[in-house]
């Protein structure tokens, strides 16, 4: 072999290389982010918790992160990414980002005004499956969705951060069912525990690395 093709091989070897890194460092970022996603809210996020300052800022810090990692996600997902339906049922990607735009707007955000300016508010639930269909999810793209939960979630949180013990105290119809402002704080974020979780799973998946099969004999 000639010096040329010498150099040549070694910088053939030296992309490779470059690639293989950089291939791993995506990796590493597409697993720390499926980890982050199923964190769990620890103890403020239990029913029938009392919720101290600690435990508020806590569930504030849980909530926010939620909007954070959703972000991140919409920026490491290709525009068709994400459509890709688990095997054993349930939201795809791209509807799970759908789902929580439209439960934010129409749900949590509204609950929480409504918990701080009326006495006794009658909160009705969303129905997330007949949204999912009406609206489509699993058809339109995805990035004015992330956008939206974005937006909406610092809503929630705006109201939140009015919210102290006696607030949350205060009582309410949730879903046809009495409940109080911290049942519906837990129900919050139970309901961000159980999407996050199912988003970690699909975008460990849609990430994992490919099987390589050794070529036949």
């Amino acid at each position: 072999m000639s010096g040329a093709d010498t150099d040549v091989a070694a910088a053939g070897v030296g992309v490779e290389l470059e690639v293989a890194k950089v291939a791993v460092a995506v990796a590493i970022a597409a697993a720390d982010l499926a980890q982050r996603l199923a964190a769990s809210p620890g103890a403020c996020g239990q029913a029938g918790a009392p919720y101290s300052a600690a435990a508020l800022a806590a569930a504030g810090v849980y909530l926010h992160d939620t909007a954070t990692l959703l972000a991140q996600l919409s920026t490491r997902m290709a525009p068709g990414q994400g459509y890709a339906l688990p095997a054993g049922g349930g939201f795809s990607l791209v509807q799970q980002v759908w789902h929580l735009a439209d439960v934010e707007q129409f749900g949590w955000a509204e609950r929480f005004a409504r918990l701080l300016a009326e006495v006794q508010p009658v909160l009705p639930g969303v129905d997330g499956d007949r949204l999912a269909i009406e609206r489509r999810y699993q058809q339109r793209p995805w990035r004015a969705a992330a956008r939206r939960f974005v937006a909406q979630r610092r809503r929630t949180l705006a109201a939140l951060a009015l919210c102290d013990g006696s607030v949350l105290r205060r009582p309410v119809t949730f879903s046809g069912q009495p409940a109080t402002g911290a049942d519906l704080l837990a129900a919050l974020l139970a309901h961000d525990r159980e999407h996050r979780l199912e988003m970690a799973a699909l975008w460990a998946a849609a990430n994992a690395p490919a099987t390589v099969r050794p070529a036949p004999a």
